[in-house]
């Protein structure tokens, strides 16, 4: 991990695979969503397919199947350790195009994984851009991940032309902060146009990685943390026992509860106690504009500083 400056850190790419619109349906009427995932050309199994609620695995013959859902919005897979996406990690629903290709990422193979967080950057401006790359490669960063506040529509749009897998020279994710859920309909809807779905997981060096979105912001998102509570349930349930997880997102679940900060989401019959649910070893966020860690039993708590002179704080 390097210093506080230099531990920075969507899903670009632009490449996509070609596949036929599925027209299966379920016995009971329900609308099939049917795809498959190939890495070198070759299927591969047992990578876990989400509609951000329900999760399966793919066959042995690197197929999957899911009933299409009400609500759902996108099908994303887990890029599994040892693996990159060739293009985006997800599809849309309505695009009746599901097959996702894969393909070797020496770096993710190995056992544990280094990665990059920028957090608030706030701006429209990329010139911090290849100190970031510069941060990551020094780091060996296997992967760049962005925990939100990118801050509205310009900004949000300079980063998805921007803050590539191709400009950073790994893979690169996003999360949602308060001030990226701007859209017009929905608080979350820009971000999706431009990054995909809120929530979301990968798998590298044989660490598990969960995106959790912020419930609130500049504009009220359709989904609640009850909503990714369910979904993170389903998602953690396909995790081997005691693979180790980390959480990102942009500010930790219950930030003002000493007993479930970042240890529960959801509420009611909802809520998860994510730490009993899985081997919980970090949670890796943004929001406050500062430097942070502590452990909290088995869980390091992290936030990082946004960039030099970024966010409405100017920090120098």
């Amino acid at each position: 991990m390097t210093n506080r400056r230099e531990f920075l850190g969507g899903v670009a790419g632009l490449a996509s695979a070609v596949s036929i619109p599925c027209l299966s349906a379920f016995a009971d009427g329900r609308q099939a969503v049917e795809g498959s995932v190939v890495a070198d050309g070759k299927p591969l199994a047992g990578v876990v397919v989400t509609d951000g609620l329900v999760c399966t695995r793919t066959g042995a013959d690197g197929r999957f199947r899911l009933a299409k859902r009400p609500g759902a919005r996108f099908v994303s897979m887990t890029v599994p350790s040892g693996y990159r996406a060739l293009g985006r990690h997800y599809r849309s629903v309505d695009s009746g195009l599901f097959d996702f290709r894969l393909t070797p990422w020496g770096p993710s193979a190995a056992e544990g994984t280094s990665f990059a967080q920028v957090a608030d950057d706030e701006t429209y401006e990329v010139g911090w851009y290849a100190d970031l790359k510069k941060a990551a490669k020094k780091g060996n960063a296997v992967f760049v991940i962005h925990t939100g506040d990118q801050c509205q529509l310009c900004s949000m749009r300079m980063h998805a032309r921007a803050m590539t897998d191709d400009a950073m020279e790994r893979p690169v994710y996003f999360c949602p902060g308060n001030h990226d859920l701007v859209g017009e309909d929905r608080g979350e809807s820009t971000f999706e146009q431009l990054f995909g779905p809120c929530w979301y997981s990968f798998d590298s060096g044989g660490v598990h990685f969960a995106v959790i979105p912020m419930p609130w912001g500049d504009k009220k998102p359709s989904y609640t943390h009850d909503d990714v509570a369910d979904w993170l349930r389903n998602d953690l349930a396909l995790v081997p026992k005691g693979r180790p997880v980390v959480l990102f997102s942009h500010e930790m679940t219950y930030p003002d509860s000493p007993v479930k900060c970042g240890r529960f989401i959801g509420s009611g019959a909802h809520e998860l106690d994510i730490a009993k649910a899985c081997n919980l070893v970090a949670f890796v966020y943004g929001h406050h504009h500062h430097a942070y860690f502590r452990r909290r039993g088995n869980v390091s708590l992290i936030a990082s500083v946004n960039p030099q002179m970024g966010g409405i704080t100017h920090d120098p």
